[in-house]
């Protein structure tokens, strides 16, 4: 019998690129979502709370990204997965960051738990890494001319996110371009989801949010298109049996500095990046693990 999944909630569009691999291996799959994302993603069906509640009903295996669909009903927290384990449905909740960092796991009895970097372990030991999955498909490695002229890409965050150094990434760049580096910044700034190879394939050097101490999901997008990508992995290197990226020293204009200096290390770079990517986040590897996982749950 074929395995009816749920995906709720679609964080860095996780949910989404779960949903089009997991299809492929045969599984009906989809993903709903209370507000489409900003980014656009593909597959997200937007339902309202309690249409939502009844499409959880009707399905196999409950996959909850970030939080649950109801976060409180009739004063019952998590309401709809407390219901759904009483069904006896497979519940899967899979953790993405603040919201276990912050105090935030919830207490139900889940049937698995993910999380989708490693340094999360620290929060929840009994999870199971499930490296963030790349569309390698969606993002593929674009072969990149000579050139004297650099463009430094990073992610420009909602105001409230404190994890991507901005001012510090303006100032690093506008010091090189003093010192007669023919360098700018290119921040991804309301781009859609689909946009983005294109934007990658135009960057030098990608500069991911570098305070989180663990590597970003468009780190690995970045990385898949052949872009070196300067990232901290202070709180992943237990985890990690390699350096995937150009490790960030703590200072960001000696960083970028020595890598437009150095051509043959920027390429270096760029391959095993792009290699780690295609061995740990290939989205179909991962999605075929998370199948494994439903299947194996009595």
């Amino acid at each position: 019998m074929l395995l009816r999944i749920t995906h709720c909630n679609n964080i860095a569009g996780v949910g989404s690129t779960l949903v089009k691999y997991q299809k492929r291996l045969g599984a009906q799959s989809q993903l709903i979502v209370k507000v489409r994302h900003p980014n656009q993603y593909e597959y997200e069906i937007t339902r309202d709370v309690h249409s939502g509640m009844l499409s959880l009903l009707t399905r196999d295996v409950i996959h909850y990204h970030y939080s649950t669909w109801y976060t409180s009903m009739f004063k019952i927290p998590n309401f709809d997965a407390r219901l759904l384990r009483l069904l006896d449905k497979k519940i899967i909740m899979h953790y993405h960051g603040d919201d276990i960092r912050r105090g935030k796991q919830i207490s139900v009895e889940f049937s698995h738990t993910f999380v989708s970097t490693p340094d999360l372990l620290e929060y929840s030991p009994e999870s199971e890494w499930l490296p963030n999955p790349v569309d390698l498909e969606a993002f593929p490695h674009s072969e990149r001319e000579p050139t004297r002229f650099h463009r430094v890409g990073y992610y420009d965050p909602p105001p409230e996110s404190g994890y991507v150094p901005t001012r510090d990434i303006e100032a690093a760049v506008a010091d090189l371009r003093n010192d007669g580096f023919a360098v700018e910044t290119v921040p991804a700034r309301g781009l859609l989801h689909n946009e983005m190879p294109r934007y990658y394939s135009s960057v030098t050097v990608w500069i991911d949010k570098l305070q989180a101490g663990a590597y970003s999901l468009m780190a690995c997008e970045a990385a898949a298109t052949g872009i070196p990508v300067i990232a901290s992995t202070s709180r992943m290197r237990r985890y990690l049996n390699e350096h995937p990226f150009y490790e960030f020293s703590g200072d960001l204009r000696k960083d970028l500095r020595y890598l437009l200096e150095h051509d043959r290390e920027r390429r270096r770079l760029a391959e095993r990046g792009r290699e780690y990517v295609q061995t740990r986040h290939d989205a179909s590897r991962i999605a075929k693990r998370t199948l494994e996982v439903y299947k194996s749950i009595n």
